[in-house]
């Protein structure tokens, strides 16, 4: 017999078979559905100043590039939300201690960090939202995405009823008409899904070839159908409060 794991490293993906007897044939492994690590970073810009911050971010030493050195960083996805005036990063870790470890790094007194923080922090219109978790699925797509990240990216946020995030998160990944039907939709490409046990909030980070396809995915839940009707009251009394749903250009990755 075979058997085949995948694992997240700093360079890619790792497969490793593992074979018992003279000849075996494994299948493929499954996708990671948990360890390792990603990260929402929001930072909130003072008004009419988030494409300067942009800049800040992209094009200074001590901004992302310092992040992207860091050890066990994998990817990155950056995107402007204009309507709450932010920069928005999905990051990608292999494991979310490694993520603390890159944090806690920018915390030590030294001339690199008092530079960054004296140019960036005036930029800074609010508390940053600074969220690691931990994995708990991935879903992959069969569309494809511009390798120069001229693509589209969601976020996702969906609070739960007090002490229901988990079934939230059992119906959201088991039911044909959750996670499944958004996977199925055209222009899908990827999606990472977690849970903010400090918001009770179930978080996607979602990817699509253009933002217009995560639209027209959501206009036909808005449709009026049995499978829709079935999802809403199955859902919806899980819901504790308003969605956000962020379409948004990716404007760059590392």
């Amino acid at each position: 017999m075979a058997d085949s794991t995948k694992e997240l490293t700093e360079d890619g993906t790792k497969v490793t078979t593992t074979v018992e007897g003279n000849s075996a044939t494994a299948a493929a492994p499954a996708e990671p559905s948990a360890g390792y690590g990603v990260t929402l970073v929001e930072v909130p810009a003072v008004a009419g100043k988030v494409e300067e911050m942009y800049k800040l971010f992209t094009e200074h030493p001590m901004g992302i590039a310092y992040t992207a050195s860091m050890p066990g960083f994998v990817n990155m996805e950056v995107a402007i939300d204009s309507e709450v005036n932010s920069v928005i990063l999905f990051e990608k870790w292999v494991k979310a201690d490694a993520w603390r470890a890159y944090v806690a790094s920018r915390d030590v007194e030294n001339d690199a960090n008092a530079e960054w923080n004296a140019i960036f922090g005036p930029l800074v219109g609010g508390a940053p939202r600074m969220a690691p978790f931990d994995c708990r699925k991935n879903y992959a797509g069969s569309a494809p995405s511009a390798e120069d990240g001229s693509y589209g990216m969601s976020l996702v946020e969906v609070p739960a009823v007090a002490g229901k995030v988990e079934e939230m998160y059992k119906v959201f990944t088991e039911d044909p008409m959750g996670l499944a039907y958004t996977a199925s939709m055209p222009g899908f490409v990827n999606m990472e899904v977690a849970i903010d046990t400090e918001k009770n909030s179930i978080v996607l980070m979602e990817k699509w070839s253009k933002a217009d396809d995560w639209r027209a995915y959501a206009a036909s839940r808005e449709v009026e159908n049995e499978a829709n009707a079935e999802w809403n009251a199955t859902f919806g009394p899980l819901v504790g409060g308003a969605p956000r749903m962020a379409p948004m250009d990716c404007l760059k990755i590392y």
